[in-house]
């Protein structure tokens, strides 16, 4: 039986990650992305390297969701022709840039206690909103994401919107510069901003 959403809107407020948060029992079940909020997250933001965020619930006892931002791009050059192609068709002649700009998503975990209650498919979405707001200053094109590369999360994400930025893991060694026998830990994502908005008449 499919359990019911958990309404991030409802029951939850965003902030900014900040010291007087208490990051060390939050578990989204991935390692690499606990220890990142439990103990780099605001070095990241110290150095400005990455914005970090998290949904808690009304009372502060929980963090929902915990997620960084940074800035990034799409570029080009280091794209196999068919990737470019289909990239490259969807903006006007003049406008055809050899990188572009994007959000990427460096962190993203669901604290394992609102798993599956459809609280990332929120999240993106509120990133989508983040980015298109007419009070965010950063203009981009597109939102990346190198996605861990299993296929739960590859669906998640492509069910978010998103598509792979390589049409194959060799592709993607190959554009990386990753030697051709190395195991891929992730996958580049990518999801049109533009396309996105069309799509949901924005």
């Amino acid at each position: 039986m499919r359990r019911e959403i958990y309404n991030l809107k409802d029951n939850c407020v965003n902030v900014s990650l900040t010291e007087d948060i208490d990051t060390s029992t939050f578990s989204c079940g991935n390692k690499d992305i606990d220890d990142y909020f439990h103990y780099e997250a605001l070095f990241y933001e110290k150095e400005m390297l990455s914005r970090n965020y998290a949904f808690l619930t009304e009372t502060g006892a929980d963090i929902v969701s915990a997620f960084s931002l940074c800035n990034s791009s799409i570029d080009m050059r280091y794209l196999p022709s068919p990737t470019k192609n289909r990239l490259q068709r969807k903006i006007p002649n003049l406008k055809r840039r050899r990188s572009y700009p994007a959000l990427l998503i460096g962190r993203l975990g669901v604290n394992e206690k609102f798993a599956g209650l459809g609280v990332g498919s929120q999240v993106i979405d509120y990133i989508k909103c983040m980015c298109i707001s007419s009070t965010n200053r950063g203009i981009c094109r597109y939102i990346v994401v190198d996605a861990v590369n299993n296929l739960k999360i590859i669906q998640f994400y492509i069910k978010n919107g998103f598509t792979m930025l390589f049409g194959s893991e060799d592709d993607e060694r190959t554009g990386s510069g990753i030697p051709h026998d190395a195991t891929l830990k992730t996958r580049k994502m990518y999801c049109d901003l533009r396309l996105w908005l069309s799509s949901h008449n924005l």
